[in-house]
């Protein structure tokens, strides 16, 4: 048949086509026992590389223990007639190992056959990037970078928009473990660098997350080598009108409270506000400073409540107040809940309980308020009750009364017509 150079038992059989379908070239490759192919590739230099397991420890074989896998690279070779196995290699383990698939990639590749997703998340957004297999790690900074400092909009709060993104060259405070040169036994000295990400808006709401296909995410390296830190601003707050201080010193953790001036009313500002951000080149990291003495804006705050008059006195009152019950007023977003990670699952967990929480707690205040209003109908409704039945002795004394007069007075004119008479 088409088959030649046979080993014995079972070969590697690779086969050449044309492209109309006739035999180019074919190789047998193996030993006298079992060997198997799985996946073969065409390397860039035109030649072929195979890969599966063998039992053999003879023929094209060396060193196989049993069961072992085997990998053959074949050199670029315009007929079958010459021999041109370039190398092969057994990994050996004391148990049973198979390459099942095997890859030629580009030098700094990806490592990928095909286009794949990662999604970056921060705040309300989230934003898509492929990446494709002709891609490589420098690409890939690159349109991270593109994505933090356009779609992410950090951009417009920096000086430089090329440093979200960077690897590591050994100058980082914390680069011993993201950054080091080896020499092979080869004599090449080989570089090993980690991508490093940048966010410039502090706090959980500044926060990067990436997710997407795992050997790309482990081929990165991603971990957080430091965590985010709220910024703490000092407020004070003014009556535009009268020039009075209503609040003074008071500290806000993050970029929000949930009680402004004693009232209901939240607050929620921009987390960089008076606050710029410079790439310092020594050091590897964006530093802040205040952009100003202090950061100014004016808030118009109006009731949204409703007074109802429930007694029958001045100023009885009640004020009714229902709270924003948005997912923004219930504190759910932003940022956004998200599932890509186990740990932004348990923080969805945890703000989507603290929303219950919120929610539980207004109506409570409803439910508190509505009692009060059936206890304020109740007293109306025995006011009028009373307000009626005493109106109602009133008009039965004045009848009484009315039918005395009556009667005396026909008395008074039976008498006059006895003595006329």
């Amino acid at each position: 048949g088409d088959v030649s150079g046979n080993h014995g038992g079972y070969d590697y059989w690779i086969v050449k086509l044309n492209s109309d379908g006739t035999l180019d070239w074919e190789k047998s490759l193996g030993g006298s026992d079992y060997d198997g192919a799985s996946s073969i590739q065409q390397t860039t230099d035109g030649g072929y590389i195979v890969a599966g397991r063998s039992k053999s420890n003879d023929g094209d074989v060396s060193e196989n223990s049993d069961n072992d896998s085997w990998i053959v690279k074949l050199s670029n070779k315009q007929t079958y007639t010459e021999e041109f196995t370039e190398w092969e290699e057994v990994t050996s383990t004391e148990e049973y190992t198979e390459v099942r698939t095997i890859y030629h990639t580009l030098e700094n590749s990806m490592g990928i056959t095909e286009p794949t997703e990662l999604i970056v998340y921060q705040g309300e957004n989230i934003v898509k990037v492929t990446i494709n297999p002709s891609d490589n790690f420098e690409t890939l900074v690159q349109k991270l970078n593109q994505v933090i400092a356009e779609d992410l909009n950090q951009g417009k709060y920096v000086d430089n928009t090329s440093k979200f993104v960077t690897f590591a060259d050994g100058t980082e405070a914390t680069s011993e473990a993201l950054y080091r040169m080896e020499t092979g036994d080869d004599g090449v000295q080989k570089k090993f660098s980690t991508v490093l990400i940048r966010t410039v808006i502090p706090g959980e709401i500044g926060r990067i997350h990436i997710s997407g296909d795992e050997k790309i995410l482990n081929a990165l390296g991603f971990s957080s080598i430091q965590k985010a830190k709220d910024s703490t601003f000092l407020l004070d707050a003014t009556d535009a009108h009268s020039g009075k201080v209503v609040q003074k010193k008071t500290f806000v953790k993050g970029n929000s409270m949930e009680s402004f001036l004693g009232s209901p009313v939240g607050l929620r500002f921009n987390p960089m506000a008076g606050i710029e951000a410079t790439w310092d080149e020594s050091t590897k990291k964006f530093s802040f400073s205040s952009a100003a003495d202090s950061y100014r804006t004016n808030l118009h705050l109006v009731s949204t409540g409703m007074k109802v008059h429930t007694g029958s006195n001045q100023k009885d009152d009640l004020e009714i107040t229902i709270g924003d019950m948005s997912a923004k007023g219930i504190n759910l977003i932003p940022p956004r809940l998200c599932v890509f990670t186990r740990e932004l699952a348990e923080q969805a967990i945890e703000k989507a309980d603290k929303a219950i929480g919120n929610v539980s707690s207004e109506r409570s205040k409803i439910g508190a308020l509505q009692n009060r209003l059936e206890k304020s109908i109740n007293v109306a409704e025995n006011a009028v009750e009373n307000l009626v039945t005493a109106e109602s002795r009133i008009r039965d004394a004045d009848m009484a009364k009315q039918t005395m007069i009556m009667t005396k007075q026909q008395m008074l004119m039976q008498v006059r017509g006895m003595m006329g008479s």
